[in-house]
């Protein structure tokens, strides 16, 4: 039998085929996607609030639409608030939502951006 000295400092402690560091904080959890509010608009409209809700969401967290990081108002874990400004998407398509912090990056969530209706009006002409 061997003995411990109670003087004697211990970092760490041996479970079966598994080391665990007591001195490590535990993992991060997942960022995870689960919906986008509103889930699309029109290419060319007014800026808008995109609302994220998922999960594993800190302060650091920032909300990405397509390859740009939109300004972020961390809201709590399982809400984001990202500013979006439609008018500078002006070709038609899905965009890919992700949420990064740090080094973790979410699922990505499909945002449509939709192409504006014809305008229907009159045209003047002379005579």
């Amino acid at each position: 039998m061997t003995a411990l000295s109670i003087n004697e400092p211990r970092t760490e402690m041996t479970l079966p085929d598994k080391p665990v560091s007591i001195n490590e904080p535990p993992p991060k959890p997942s960022l995870v996607v689960d919906a986008l509010m509103p889930a699309g608009c029109v290419a060319g409209d007014a800026p808008l609030t995109l609302v994220v809700a998922g999960s594993g969401f800190s302060p650091a967290s920032v909300v990405w639409f397509g390859a740009q990081a939109l300004t972020t108002t961390y809201f709590d874990d399982i809400e984001l608030h990202a500013e979006l400004d439609p008018s500078t998407w002006t070709i038609p398509g899905d965009v890919p939502v992700t949420v990064k912090d740090g080094d973790r990056t979410s699922n990505a969530v499909t945002f449509g951006v939709d192409a504006p209706a014809a305008r229907k009006g009159r045209s003047i002409g002379h005579d």
